[in-house]
């Protein structure tokens, strides 16, 4: 079976969305389909496209390559105009962002080969309005969603539940082992830096900066793609490997995520695979993996935040039975099963 995955253009830097999507990739061309990756260009006039073609040639580090993970056995097609698009004609089609919805419904593949994987609600990206995102979710492709708010937003805006399959996310154990048992000399707290308003890193370094000052022998860690800020007493590690992360994760105490709006958190579920107790902010995606005996989830709030990370720094039952439950949970988000789901939905 050949399957065409339509992504916007990369920047060849580590993205949640992104692993996801590659994490699928990889796994059907393991099991021998032919499995394409086509990242779109933005278009705008004839100017405008040929500078971004040109710009993608002299950069092609960022532009015309993926090192960050290994998509061997994946065709990867960079640089794509719409018109590049529209002429697939073979297989099935498979957007993964508003950007990439209404060019792969104008694609030649048949109707019933087009879908759509909806990993958030993008109404915070400033390239699109509200009216415009909603309207590719009524564009007749089989629509994919990773959460059940995602799921629930379907129906708030009018899509038929047939129309929408949830596959949820998971965890890649081979990368996060689960080792229940393990005893890590944990005293680190962690968290994501990300330049997307909505991740909220501005709080998350302010968070940090008063845990530094009450707990001045905990290290803070942030970690990140591309990061700018730089705070003082903040360790900073840039692009972490999958190795680099396990280390990260595994030695902190706590992982707070000061996100406001997740489609799912991905960090999240890693810090809680690898034994760190999580705290974050109600963001939505949080539930889809956490609950309340978990992790501790709190109002959008600076001041909530940092009192839930300082109880659970200065109470080790509490962490305890927070990181001996969330084993439990995540175990039960394996990629295998996400796999047979997602096939199924590819062959209904």
């Amino acid at each position: 079976m050949r399957i065409n995955f339509v992504l916007p253009r990369t920047t060849n830097k580590p993205v949640g969305g992104y692993k996801i999507i590659y994490q699928y990739a990889k796994r059907l061309s393991k099991e021998g389909n032919d499995v394409h990756i086509y990242y779109l260009l933005f278009q705008g006039n004839i100017l405008t496209t040929f500078l971004r073609k040109i710009e993608g040639q002299i950069f092609k580090d960022k532009y015309r390559k993926v090192d960050w993970f290994n998509l061997q056995g994946v065709k990867l097609h960079f640089d794509q105009t719409t018109e590049n698009i529209i002429n697939i004609s073979d297989g099935k089609i498979i957007a993964t962002h508003w950007s990439t919805a209404d060019v792969v419904y104008r694609s030649n593949c048949k109707l019933a080969n087009k879908f759509y994987l909806i990993q958030g609600y993008e109404n915070f990206d400033p390239a699109v309005t509200e009216k415009k995102l909603d309207a590719t979710w009524h564009l007749p492709l089989k629509k994919i969603v990773i959460s059940k708010w995602l799921y629930k937003k379907g129906l708030e805006l009018g899509i038929n539940e047939n129309d929408m399959s949830y596959v949820p996310n998971f965890i890649d154990t081979k990368e996060y082992p689960i080792l229940e048992d393990e005893r890590q000399d944990r005293k680190m707290i962690s968290f994501l830096w990300h330049n997307n308003p909505q991740k909220q890193s501005s709080m998350g370094i302010s968070v940090a900066t008063a845990l530094k000052t009450k707990f001045p022998n905990l290290e803070i860690v942030m970690f990140g793609a591309n990061i700018t800020d730089h705070p003082k007493n903040i360790k900073i590690i840039n692009n972490a490997s999958v190795n680099q992360l396990n280390n990260i994760y595994r030695h902190s105490l706590v992982y707070f995520m000061p996100s406001r709006l997740e489609g799912w958190g991905l960090t999240g579920m890693e810090a809680m695979a690898c034994g760190a107790a999580v705290v974050s902010v109600d963001n939505g995606g949080i539930w889809e993996y956490a609950n309340n005996k978990s992790a501790i989830i709190v109002k959008n709030k600076e001041k909530e935040l940092l009192n839930a990370i300082c109880s659970l720094i200065t109470d080790s039952s509490k962490r305890d039975k927070l990181t001996s439950n969330a084993y439990r949970e995540i175990k039960k988000l394996t990629l295998d099963e996400a796999y047979k789901k997602f096939l199924k939905v590819l062959n209904s």
